[in-house]
C-alpha cells in the first residue's frame, strides 16, 4: 500500500473550508498508490489534528488501507 500518507498542514488553522484541503489529502495519497502492485479494493481513512482555542484542523491526513475482499 501507500508508504506515505498524504498530509497537508494547514496555518491558520482552518475552521470552515475542509473539503479543498481533504481533496488535496486525497490526491496526494493517491499518487502514491500503485495500481499494479496495490490492491484494487480499497479503504480510503481520513484524518484530522484539531487545534485547541482559537480551534480549526491544522492537519489533514489520508491512508489508503486495503479494503475487503469482493
Amino acid at each position: 500500500m501507500a508508504p506515505n500518507p498524504g498530509k497537508k498542514n494547514v496555518q491558520p488553522p482552518e475552521k470552515h473550508q475542509h473539503t479543498q484541503h481533504l481533496n488535496d489529502v486525497l490526491a496526494d495519497a493517491l499518487s502514491n498508490w500503485n495500481p499494479a502492485t496495490d490492491p484494487p479494493n480499497v479503504i480510503f481513512q481520513f484524518e484530522a489534528t484539531v487545534s485547541p482555542n482559537p480551534g480549526g484542523v491544522s492537519q489533514y491526513r489520508c491512508r489508503i488501507l486495503p479494503g475487503p475482499t469482493p
